[in-house]
């Protein structure tokens, strides 16, 4: 749950300003369904940053949005699809994040790659929450 609206918590996950706040170093989207995504992760290196780039699936303004990543890419996010559900709940705005995995290539561990990945995205969505939590007052 997030102390904001439903319009600010749909700004942090559909605005390249917004998702830059919480889960990547910089962000281009466009915020409509087949809208392309492409989010920059500086890591080690920041002359040659890491990119996933996807498509948004489903994109209805304050309430869903889905994003497929491309397999193709340097980003660690290749093959995740995230799914962001948003709904009022009182004065909060409570965010329902979904990720679904590619299935694991030959020789790849699918349970480590479920694991780093969960570690993950708990680690963007306390950003998310903080972001939010934050920007009530704006």
């Amino acid at each position: 749950m997030a102390a904001c609206s439903p319009r600010q918590a749909w700004a942090a996950v559909s605005t390249a300003e917004g998702l830059a706040g919480w889960w990547c170093d910089s962000a281009r989207i466009e915020a409509r369904a087949g809208g392309r995504v492409v989010l920059a992760f500086v890591e080690d290196d920041p002359e040659a940053p890491a990119e996933a780039r996807g498509m948004l699936h489903t994109c209805r303004p304050t309430s869903h949005l889905e994003i497929a990543f491309d397999r193709a890419g340097t980003g660690p996010l290749r093959g995740h699809r995230y799914a962001f559900q948003l709904a009022r709940d009182g004065e909060e705005t409570r965010i329902t994040a979904t990720l679904t995995l590619p299935e694991p290539t030959e020789g790849e561990d699918g349970e480590a790659a479920r694991a780093t990945a969960d570690k993950d995205l708990a680690r963007s969505l306390r950003a998310l929450q903080s972001l939010l939590d934050g920007d009530a007052g704006a």
